[in-house]
């Protein structure tokens, strides 16, 4: 999924990758001479790294955030912020209307911050995983909510398109996923939908994993390369929805 996504762009493998949520803190990964791990505090109070911006969340968020200096990556000309997995329950956006709750309690004003990220970012990428191509309750809210206006950066990507052994589980997803998102983003046309998978290495995915077969014939057109997507990054897992954002 995203930690995949972002070994694979740059080069190493500085975030742990696997089928559940691995953390829930945005981390934030930078380019530098050496390997360097700050906490939330430490990265919020240096006035050169523009994230003190982040104080008036709250301690909650800022203990939710780490800072992550990497040499030797493959490209040294942007940051790449990986956020927290989505919490999805079953709530409808009639829902969230009626009793006034946009989100899952999270200690601290989760929307503000993905907002604040989102409006300092180029590019901004939202993965779905094929099994589960939905948009509820966390993932709804921050599509309507904190990502509104920025349609202009943000692309929506069918993740692991080589899951698909069959054109009619394909079908079945993304059909699924735009039907979803009908019902989210208020506009006559769908934005595009790009479908990704990240090459094999010696039989494993670059996070790490196990590989699976290739992508099959019919989808070769349409997955996007993970490269061709370098200027951003960022992503996030759970219950296939997730956001990303980088600068």
């Amino acid at each position: 999924g995203k930690s995949s996504f972002i070994n694979y762009v740059l080069e190493r493998r500085i975030q742990k990758s696997g089928v559940a949520p691995t953390d829930d803190s945005f981390t934030i990964i930078a380019p530098g001479n050496s390997d360097i791990d700050q906490d939330g505090p430490a990265l919020v109070g240096d006035p050169d790294m523009g994230f003190s911006g982040l104080r008036h969340f709250g301690p909650a968020l800022i203990h939710h955030m780490q800072l992550k200096i990497r040499s030797g990556t493959s490209t040294q000309n942007f940051m790449m912020v990986d956020s927290p997995g989505m919490i999805d329950s079953p709530i409808t956006r009639q829902s969230i209307v009626d009793s006034g709750v946009s989100s899952i309690d999270r200690g601290y004003e989760f929307e503000g911050a993905v907002r604040w990220f989102a409006e300092r970012a180029d590019v901004i990428l939202m993965f779905f995983d094929p099994d589960k191509p939905g948009t509820t309750g966390e993932t709804l809210s921050i599509l309507t909510n904190s990502l509104s206006g920025l349609d202009h950066k943000l692309y929506i990507i069918l993740n692991k398109a080589d899951q698909f052994n069959k054109i009619h589980d394909f079908a079945r997803a993304y059909g699924s996923l735009c039907w979803n998102l009908s019902k989210v983003i208020p506009r006559k046309d769908l934005p595009r939908i790009y479908t990704m998978c990240l090459p094999q290495t010696n039989g494993r995915r670059p996070g790490g994993g196990p590989a699976t077969t290739a992508p099959p014939s019919y989808m070769e057109s349409d997955s996007a390369s993970a490269s061709g997507y370098e200027g951003l990054d960022g992503a996030s897992g759970g219950s296939g929805g997730g956001s990303g954002y980088g600068g």
